[in-house]
């Protein structure tokens, strides 16, 4: 595994007292996981700072170690004595929804979840616990239903938001943030929903300084081929997109914020 670096100046800052790491989608590729938490862990600590670890989402799916990916979240805290705030991706909002067992809206969820990865975690859980009548919240256990129902819309350090998909520039940042975890994907509309947004979030150039809603966004969500903004650009844009597409390119991505410096990481497979 091999991880590379680049270093921007992001215009806007986070708390003075945190030091920030976050990591982008993995989608079940726990060895990305654990080469990004390796590099955190060899970062050296600066005297005085808290040092926060961010998953922005979609750990889960896809790839053939969701398990060990949730697992690996779950032990990150005592791995990198640091504080480890989990964020709601889609996939684990698919999967979320999918165990309320709310009739129709948790046959939609699930029936998503399972056309858009989540087989993968199914076929995990046949192998541990064979045979007919899958129980999945007993299989999936204690550990990782608490960590899936920990997880938040977004973290703010100052200048700075992690949320998994992005802000939508046209609605105001408050109502955004408040929209539910728990939706009807009947009728749903990606765009108002920290978890899906994409347009018109990508493609927004905010005026020089201003930022979305006044802060610099870490998120994941889209695959590069999707994102076509370069990363350059990106920083220029007031964002960062975390999502390396791992389950399409084998890389994964994490972000390290002091003050208004970032470092970007790339695990590469």
């Amino acid at each position: 595994m091999h991880v590379t670096e680049q270093t921007f100046e992001i215009g806007f800052a986070c708390d003075p007292g945190d030091e920030l790491l976050s990591i982008g989608d993995i989608h079940g590729y726990a060895d990305l996981l654990d080469a990004l938490l390796d590099r955190a862990e060899a970062i050296p600590r600066v005297p005085g700072l808290d040092r926060k670890i961010i998953l922005t989402g979609d750990l889960i799916d896809r790839g053939s170690q969701s398990l060990r990916c949730l697992d690996l979240a779950i032990a990150a805290a005592e791995r990198l004595e640091s504080e480890v705030i989990g964020l709601l991706g889609n996939h684990e909002q698919f999967l979320r929804i999918a165990l309320e067992e709310i009739d129709e809206i948790s046959d939609l969820a699930a029936g998503n979840w399972i056309r858009n990865g989540g087989g993968a975690v199914i076929e995990e859980l046949l192998a541990i616990y064979p045979g007919k009548g899958l129980d999945v919240p007993a299989a999936l256990g204690p550990a990782r239903l608490a960590w899936l129902k920990s997880l938040r819309s977004h973290f703010r350090s100052g200048q700075v938001i992690a949320v998994h998909a992005g802000l939508n520039p046209s609605i105001p940042l408050a109502e955004f943030l408040a929209q539910p975890w728990l939706v009807n994907f009947r009728g749903f509309r990606e765009s108002a929903h920290w978890a899906w947004v994409r347009d018109p979030f990508l493609d927004h150039v905010p005026k020089n300084g201003e930022g979305h809603h006044g802060l610099f966004v870490v998120h994941g969500h889209t695959v590069p081929n999707d994102d076509t903004v370069p990363i350059a650009d990106q920083i220029r844009r007031a964002r960062v997109n975390l999502d390396a597409g791992s389950y399409k390119t084998g890389r994964a991505r994490m972000v390290r914020i002091v003050g208004n410096q970032a470092t970007l990481f790339e695990a590469v497979a």
